[in-house]
């Protein structure tokens, strides 16, 4: 009886804890480290969340990861790093939760106007476009997507990230360190790599590719087909 007690004493002393240190998100000190796997997990969410909602609503599965080869799709990455930094003060107010909503719902959208713009200007190209939506700008976001990264926003903020931040701290500090490392470092090279084949595979497109040691090799590597595998919603922009 008295074991049953004191596992119970602890259970309550375990969940009060949690509250105490995780929970109360924006006192916490978050280090560099830890804002490193925010980064690279919530990539590797996106792309579960992308793959997920393409099957379901068109029922198919396809790479969503917005990368080759590594699954940390980076809108959703540094959709996650922008919301663990600013986010956070916002704990402070009375009504937290529909301050995160909110919050989440304006830094998803600016950020995914301002990931439109920058792929049609660097790559030539978009992977989404919202002109059927009512209230959308420019085709580039929308209000229904404002509700759904304001929904994402919250679960990030309240569920996913005090759990995280639990997880990483259950983990010796090398073994940490390594994997965020490790997962940088895979995704920088994967970034390039994109960049580079998408680049190119937007030059065969326009007809201006020409005939360089790397570009051969990258035609030879990422032929169209395998772009269009690796990327299937991309479209590229005419003129």
């Amino acid at each position: 009886m008295g074991s049953k007690s004191g596992s119970g004493k602890e259970k309550r002393k375990s969940r009060y804890e949690f509250r105490e240190r995780y929970e109360n998100i924006e006192l916490y000190n978050i280090s560099v480290m830890q804002f490193v796997l925010a980064f690279l997990i919530g990539g590797v969410v996106g792309t579960i969340l992308e793959t997920a909602w393409t099957y379901v609503t068109k029922g198919a599965l396809q790479w969503r990861a917005g990368l080759i080869f590594v699954p940390i799709h980076p809108i959703y990455a540094i959709g996650a790093l922008l919301m663990t930094v600013t986010l956070r003060p916002l704990y402070r107010l009375r009504y937290r939760n529909a301050a995160v909503f909110f919050g989440a719902a304006t830094i998803g959208s600016a950020f995914e106007l301002l990931a439109s713009l920058v792929q049609s200007w660097v790559f030539g190209s978009n992977s989404w476009e919202y002109s059927q939506q009512p209230l959308n700008f420019a085709g580039r976001t929308s209000l229904s997507m404002a509700i759904i990264w304001g929904t994402l926003g919250l679960f990030w903020m309240t569920l996913a990230l005090p759990r995280l931040l639990e997880l990483i701290d259950s983990l010796e500090q090398d073994i940490a360190n390594r994997i965020a490392g490790f997962g940088t470092s895979l995704f920088l090279a994967s970034a390039i790599l994109s960049s580079a084949a998408v680049i190119r595979w937007e030059m065969r497109a326009s007809a201006h590719a020409g005939t360089s040691a790397i570009g051969l090799l990258l035609d030879t590597l990422f032929p169209d087909w395998i772009m269009k595998l690796f990327y299937p919603s991309l479209r590229f922009l005419a003129g």
